[in-house]
């Protein structure tokens, strides 16, 4: 019986510490992409525009999709970056 409680509270500290180091890097990685207004960075490190948009994307109403950002050289749309 010893030895099933042991298990179990290895099993539960290995499940905190985990717990706590996955938001550890989470809030990091957020944090240390966060410039000005927005949570999100452009390729090099380019700020959005206004819209949430990086350089070389346009702001494009797509209708019952509302708007996202498209390459202008082609590609896939996606929502724009969301302020903080």
């Amino acid at each position: 019986m010893k030895k099933e409680y042991k298990i179990i509270t290895i099993c539960f500290v290995i499940a905190i510490v985990t717990s706590f180091i996955t938001a550890l890097i989470t809030t990091k990685a957020y944090v240390s992409k966060t410039s000005g207004d927005y949570i999100e960075m452009c390729k090099n490190n380019a700020k959005p525009d206004e819209h949430g948009c990086c350089p070389g994307e346009s702001y494009t109403d797509m209708g019952e999709e509302g708007f996202n950002c498209c390459p202008t050289d082609g590609g896939d749309c996606f929502p724009p970056m969301k302020l903080n």
